[in-house]
């Protein structure tokens, strides 16, 4: 990934936990859950 995007993801994460949208373990889930996910972007089969 990029250097800034994931600066920016960062920044993103730290206000989300700031402002009491949402805690780390849900921060944490949430990036389990998008690395268990297929990568290929436009994959045949894969699309809905």
């Amino acid at each position: 990934m990029l250097p800034e995007l994931t600066a920016r993801i960062a920044a993103v994460e730290h206000l989300l936990v700031e402002k009491e949208i949402c805690d780390r373990e849900e921060l944490i889930a949430a990036r389990q859950f998008v690395d268990e996910r297929p990568r290929g972007g436009f994959a045949g089969e894969e699309q809905d």
